[in-house]
């Protein structure tokens, strides 16, 4: 299995590998699966931010079936499967591996992702209550700003942004109805998305939209179309996570 899987590895991947052998620790980001070319672009342009090439860190997938859409890319050595990266790693007999789940929350995709690696050492969520009180004191513009949540299995992300008590600030949900707030001139609104799938898109952006709505019932409403992974104090904080 080595020598088929070393055979077939991108210049990438073999310089991640003699990293963990020679530092007998390895790093790896875990995403879940995407599908659409936009998101996978932007998860690209994320890691080429990060700057840690060559420092025994890689990048992978959840989804196995995702990953295959894209074999087409250039790009694609720089993320793998999640089974496949485990397995090599365990292979090579690494002695620290460290799991780094790119998730708010303990939703589908973490549970996926804990089947795959059961005995190996899973770092905790990426949102720390630190790293979430740095983060959006950076990202957030001054003023009224209402933060649009992704659909969770739970509400951990939500209660963990309310417990900040940040002044001025509204979160809620995307497929919740809009909070009461009494604001007067502009609201800004952000898609605190790592990615936004199509179904989030439509109730964020279409005409039955929560933008949409909060024109309509005369908010002065500004949408921020960044989403968050595409962020320079997002990727500062991961930069400082792992230097």
């Amino acid at each position: 299995y080595l020598l088929e899987d070393l055979l077939n590895a991108s210049l990438e991947e073999l310089k991640f590998y003699g990293e963990a052998i020679k530092n007998n620790k390895a790093l790896v980001f875990v995403f879940h699966g995407v599908k659409q070319k936009e998101m996978y672009t932007q998860i690209l342009q994320f890691i080429n931010q990060l700057e840690i090439h060559n420092q025994g860190v890689y990048f992978s997938y959840i989804d196995d079936e995702a990953l295959k859409q894209y074999h087409y890319f250039e790009e694609m050595n720089r993320i793998l499967s999640l089974d496949k990266i485990k397995r090599t790693l365990q292979t090579l007999k690494i002695k620290d591996i460290e799991y780094q789940p790119m998730l708010f929350e303990k939703g589908e995709n973490y549970y996926k992702m804990a089947d795959i690696l059961k005995g190996e050492k899973v770092n905790g969520l990426l949102f720390t209550s630190h790293m979430l009180e740095g983060l959006l004191l950076n990202y957030l513009p001054k003023g009224n700003n209402l933060i649009v949540l992704p659909e969770l299995s739970s509400i951990e992300l939500k209660e963990a942004i309310t417990r900040l008590h940040i002044p001025n600030l509204h979160v809620m949900m995307v497929h919740e109805p809009i909070p009461e707030m009494n604001i007067k001139g502009i609201l800004n609104l952000h898609c605190f998305f790592m990615l936004i799938d199509e179904d989030d898109r439509r109730r964020v952006f279409s005409k039955s939209g929560i933008y949409v709505h909060l024109i309509e019932t005369d908010y002065d409403a500004e949408l921020d179309r960044t989403i968050l992974i595409e962020d320079e104090n997002f990727i500062n904080c991961i930069k400082q996570m792992f230097s």
